[in-house]
């Protein structure tokens, strides 16, 4: 699990080649588990390799169809191949299997923020942060979230001071 730990830190330093060579190590120590597997998903997205990423999270839903997390980086991937149709509604079934998760509603608005949807963004972020409130912060000064940033609404729900 350290590795795992690491690669995570690494990716949430945006140091997406060093965090891929955590997890594919972390899956050689033990590539039954999926956590493994799902962030080397996102982290293949992260550097672009959206094709692989997307084959990866597929089979990972296809073994484990309940998986919210392996919906989300589905998601995630169908999203940044401009498949936006099929991206939120994967997203929202991932709500679906998991409402009462911070993930799959703080996703789906970061992707409903990046394409237009304003109130399907703050609906989405208001579920994630009163699930998660600790988020706050992040949320804040998220980029995924720069085009929201200036409404009411997100201030009022992120605490944000300009």
């Amino acid at each position: 699990m350290a590795l795992l730990d690491s690669a995570r830190v690494l990716s949430n330093a945006g140091r997406y080649a060093d965090a891929l060579n955590c997890v594919e190590l972390a899956i050689l120590a033990d590539g039954s588990h999926e956590p493994p597997r799902l962030t080397k998903a996102f982290i293949l997205a992260k550097l672009g390799r959206t094709a692989e990423a997307l084959t990866l999270a597929e089979s990972i839903v296809a073994r484990d169809p309940g998986n919210a997390a392996a919906h989300v980086t589905r998601a995630t991937c169908l999203a940044a191949t401009d498949r936006r149709d099929e991206a939120a509604a994967v997203y929202r079934h991932a709500i679906g299997l998991a409402p009462n998760e911070y993930l799959p509603h703080y996703n789906y608005a970061c992707f409903c923020a990046r394409n237009g949807f304003e109130e399907e963004c703050r609906q989405a972020l208001a579920r994630a942060l009163e699930l998660a409130p600790q988020r706050k912060v992040r949320a804040a000064t998220d980029p995924d979230l720069a085009a929201v940033r200036s409404r009411a609404w997100f201030r009022e729900l992120t605490d944000f001071k300009r």
